[in-house]
């Protein structure tokens, strides 16, 4: 299961981010988000959005990852996040949690949410 921490922790890099093929294949067909600001998004939306910002897009800082079985074929992910600043400096801070599917090939995001919340560091 530790494989879903891993794959949570890609979709943070630029790479992935930036590559429409990739994400395609990670986002379950009926991908759904519920982003920081509260808005809801389909798949096709993200997919544009991510793509079309990445290059634009800071870091990201996440920290303890929790994972949780809800069935054979689901799992949950929860862990909170910031962007980095230029200078280092952590903001937007979130607690997260994703819903990944697992369709007897591989692991699939369903659905993913952003809560902001209050600040952290990068260390306890």
């Amino acid at each position: 299961m530790h494989e879903v921490i891993e794959l949570e922790k890609r979709l943070h890099e630029l790479s992935i981010r930036s590559s429409r093929p990739t994400l395609e294949s990670v986002l379950h067909p009926e991908f759904v988000e519920i982003g920081y600001s509260g808005t809801e998004y389909v798949r096709q939306e993200v997919l544009v959005g991510l793509v079309s910002r990445s290059e634009m897009e800071q870091k990201i800082f996440a920290r303890d990852f929790c994972l949780a079985h809800l069935t054979e074929s689901l799992c949950l992910i929860t862990y909170k996040s910031a962007s980095v600043q230029e200078d280092g400096e952590l903001h937007r801070f979130a607690i997260r949690s994703s819903i990944w599917k697992f369709d007897g090939r591989r692991w699939q995001l369903r659905f993913h949410q952003a809560t902001p919340t209050e600040g952290f560091s990068k260390i306890d």
